[in-house]
């Protein structure tokens, strides 16, 4: 289990490294071509930034499941786990904390994009350690994945004209609360 817990603490820099390089890329204007559109923020949004980390845990999960994940019955429910927390958590506690104090505050963005990723993987690695399993759990996680990116990918273009605050930059929000 050493291993395990080893690997869950790789896949966590892993998925910081791969949304560190992301965040890169859009402050230097690479997001133009389509491919990397799927992968890449667009803009500083809460939205756009919760997909950059939903990408980042896909592409670590892959990399996990030929390295060690086909020992291990439950790994797509437990990594599906990653996939739906860490998102929803650093979605919602931003804004919330956003909307509560009325301003942005980078930092606590930072911090709940740190927190919302280690209780996912934290909830990951509990679900490989107790080996945790029931019928068709896989199956349910390979569905709700694949949904979440349909989803994703029929969101590329049209978030721009939604007016919800998760979809605007964080520029744009903080202009529109001052107001």
């Amino acid at each position: 289990m050493e291993d395990l817990q080893q690997a869950e603490y790789l896949g966590f820099l892993i998925i910081i490294g791969f949304c560190l390089l992301g965040f890169l890329c859009l402050r230097f204007d690479a997001t133009n071509m389509f491919f990397w559109r799927w992968f890449l923020p667009h803009n500083t949004s809460l939205w756009e930034l919760g997909r950059l980390m939903f990408s980042a845990i896909i592409l670590q999960s892959i990399i996990q499941y030929f390295a060690f994940g086909k020992m291990y019955d439950n790994f797509f429910f437990a990594k599906g786990a990653t996939l739906f927390l860490a998102p929803i958590i650093f979605i919602g506690g931003s804004f919330l904390i956003d909307y509560i104090f009325g301003n942005i505050f980078p930092i606590v963005h930072i911090l709940m994009f740190v927190l919302s990723l280690a209780l996912g993987q934290m909830a990951s690695y509990q679900f490989l350690e107790t080996n945790y399993f029931f019928p068709l759990m896989n199956g349910y996680a390979i569905f709700g994945m694949i949904m979440t990116l349909l989803v994703l990918a029929s969101q590329l273009y049209a978030t721009k004209h939604f007016q919800a605050p998760i979809f605007k930059p964080i520029s744009t929000f903080s202009q529109l609360k001052k107001t």
